[in-house]
């Protein structure tokens, strides 16, 4: 749907997943969608790194807000 706009659908899926739940991590990503745990891992890194979204370590674990 607006995969022409963010570049991937994997982008897509992490964004309106956060918009939903307000937060997110890679595995729980992963397991939601049944599929691969790598792109979401590039995807949620490559809006980090564009400023869009932000992370911060809960444990061992990094969330995504």
């Amino acid at each position: 749907m607006l995969e022409s706009l963010f570049g991937s659908k994997t982008i897509e899926k992490v964004l309106f997943y956060i918009l939903i739940n307000k937060t997110c991590y890679s595995s729980k990503l992963s397991l939601s969608f049944q599929e691969s745990l790598s792109p979401f891992q590039k995807g949620l890194d490559r809006l980090e790194a564009s400023g869009i979204i932000i992370s911060f370590l809960e444990g061992k674990t990094r969330l995504y807000l």
